[in-house]
């Protein structure tokens, strides 16, 4: 048996020449890489010992420059994946019995960081309690396979990539305006009061829960590297797609819906505040005439 270290540094010595000889072999279309999670075999290519365990032992993850830091100024260098729900039997959280095995396998492939992106959707899928009038609590039995998952990955030297904002479908008791006809309120999150309230009590909720495996929050966990605040949520996305209006195009997508037109009108009223502000009034009165655009 090569030992790995060894295995693994001939491997990177290999460098172009490797590269040539792929080069040098018929192209075919690609084919599903699948993680056999179960049957975890051993490996001489395992590439765990390449990650410090347990994440976040050297402090948080910060910033100099163009890089990332350690606490002590030594580079990261982040290498991960998705682990989505963005279809329907696909799995984010995994059940606490498969938690340690998913970990290992990740690590087993050198993987040092793993970005959980839906965790708004509504339990099973992700983290928000399903059996209420409204998405503004978090489901206690999947959130503690959720604790049961990071504490997992920290102990493999995973770190943890936190989306708070991504495809949350809003109820009634949500007290979001025509909540039917938002979709998942992307570019509305950006200013509308209702929806911005909602995105802090949810990152407030999350952030600042105690994990029973690590005794620690959120908030405080070093293996937290990077917390996204929203996902592909843009009011220049909506605006080329033509959604900021009704009628829009994109009519038959459930999920980036056109924008309402209480929303729409809200918009135009704090562009216009904006404007009222930053604006003299004979610059605004020749722009608008210069544009074609009125306002009342």
């Amino acid at each position: 048996m090569v030992p790995r270290k060894r295995l693994f540094l001939a491997l990177i010595a290999l460098g172009p020449s490797a590269a040539l000889a792929v080069d040098r072999v018929p192209q075919a279309p690609l084919e599903p890489f699948s993680i056999s999670h179960r049957q975890n075999p051993a490996s001489d290519l395992d590439l765990s010992f390449l990650l410090e365990a347990p994440a976040g032992k050297h402090g948080f993850i910060g910033r100099k420059a163009d890089h990332l830091i350690m606490e002590g100024n030594d580079r990261v260098r982040l290498w991960g994946v998705n682990v989505s729900d963005w279809t329907p039997g696909s799995i984010q959280i995994p059940a606490k019995a498969d938690a340690p095995r998913w970990a290992r396998t990740l690590a087993r492939f050198g993987i040092n960081v793993v970005r959980l992106t839906f965790l708004d959707f509504a339990a099973p899928r992700g983290l928000i309690a399903p059996d209420r009038p409204d998405t503004r609590a978090l489901d206690p039995a999947k959130l503690d396979e959720f604790d049961a998952w990071t504490a997992e990955l920290k102990k493999n030297g995973i770190y943890i990539d936190i989306n708070l904002l991504v495809g949350r479908t809003y109820k009634p008791g949500d007290g979001v305006t025509d909540s039917a006809n938002v979709g998942w309120a992307k570019a509305l999150a950006y200013f509308d009061p209702q929806l911005i309230d909602l995105q802090k009590e949810f990152a407030r909720e999350l952030l600042t829960h105690r994990n029973p495996y690590t005794g620690v929050t959120y908030a405080e966990e070093p293996a937290v590297a990077i917390v996204e605040l929203v996902n592909e949520n843009s009011l220049w996305d909506a605006w080329y797609y033509d959604r900021l209006h009704p009628p829009a195009r994109w009519q038959d997508d459930a999920n980036f819906r056109p924008t309402p037109q209480y929303y729409s009108d809200e918009l135009d009223q704090l562009y216009q505040k904006y404007l009222r502000e930053h604006v003299s009034a004979e610059n605004l009165s020749r722009l608008r005439s210069e544009s074609g655009a009125h306002y009342p």
